[in-house]
């Protein structure tokens, strides 16, 4: 329990040492969540048009072999079936970009920002030298960010490439369940992994892998006690907000809940980072 009381210690003190880091962080956390909620809000709809605006034109269109070898037409509005094809592809390639665009470039910078919030120990004097140095710790941390990110993250998309080859040539119901039931588990550990991962981007490169190592397996039960006490504070959270949604009365109690999410998501991905410090230090 030592780690956890010290990682709780050194989060409490970093916050209290820089509240102005730390606002900036809860707005980053701010603009992250309504970009992703922007997203979903939007980009499913324009989606189920193209696709509906695709299906329609095909169920009334002619299946009647006979007919098209005699001059038939398949459909009148193949046109239509074209232009919703192309503007499906546009709106999918749209938000793949921009759930790209936030994860590298806002979350990467939600992760940077912690980490420096975790290893400046005291608040130094602007000279241009330190500001220099500040800008290339940041840049160093944020390659790492991006080359651990990418590492996790092209995993999945072979598997999900290998897994739609494999689906198209042999379609089959068993099949399609045991794929999503195994691809779930391993988005899970491959989560958990990636999260190891970015809490050790301050470690030189020589030491990356080692550190990530360290928390993701070595000491994992202390990482999985770490994990699960975030998962149960915001589980518990969403479950209190869930309950006051629908009760009039405490309205204002979910309206407060939910203001509150952003600064505790900001908080407990601190303490996840200054946990896993306590754990290579």
């Amino acid at each position: 329990m030592h780690v956890l009381k010290e990682a709780v210690k050194r989060t409490a003190h970093h916050i209290h040492q820089h509240k102005l880091w730390f606002g900036l962080l809860v707005l980053l956390q701010l603009t992250v969540i309504i970009g992703i909620f922007f997203l979903a809000v939007t980009y499913p709809v324009k989606i189920l048009e193209d696709v509906n605006g695709i299906m329609q034109p095909l169920q009334t269109a002619n299946y009647n072999a006979t007919n098209i070898q005699e001059g038939g037409a398949f459909s009148t509005d193949m046109l239509k079936v074209y232009q919703n094809y192309n503007a499906l592809l546009k709106h999918v390639t749209e938000v793949a970009l921009w759930l790209l665009g936030i994860f590298m470039i806002l979350e990467g910078a939600l992760w940077v920002g912690t980490h420096k919030l975790i290893l400046t120990e005291k608040k130094e004097s602007h000279e241009s030298t330190l500001f220099i140095k500040h800008w290339k710790e940041a840049g160093n941390l944020w390659l790492k960010y991006i080359t651990v990110s990418l590492l996790f993250l092209g995993i999945p998309m072979l598997m999900g490439y290998f897994s739609l080859n494999l689906i198209s040539s042999e379609p089959n119901e068993d099949m399609l369940m045991s794929i999503a039931k195994y691809t779930l588990t391993f988005l899970g550990v491959l989560t958990y992994l990636l999260w190891c991962g970015l809490a050790v981007i301050n470690s030189s490169w020589k030491h990356l892998a080692k550190n990530w190592w360290t928390i993701s397996l070595k000491k994992i039960h202390w990482t999985l006690l770490a994990l699960v006490i975030n998962i149960v504070i915001m589980g518990s959270l969403f479950s209190l907000i869930y309950l006051t949604m629908n009760y009039e009365p405490l309205q204002w109690l979910m309206m407060l809940l939910s203001i509150l999410c952003i600064p505790i998501l900001t908080i407990l991905r601190i303490f996840w980072v200054a946990h896993a410090q306590e754990l290579i230090k």
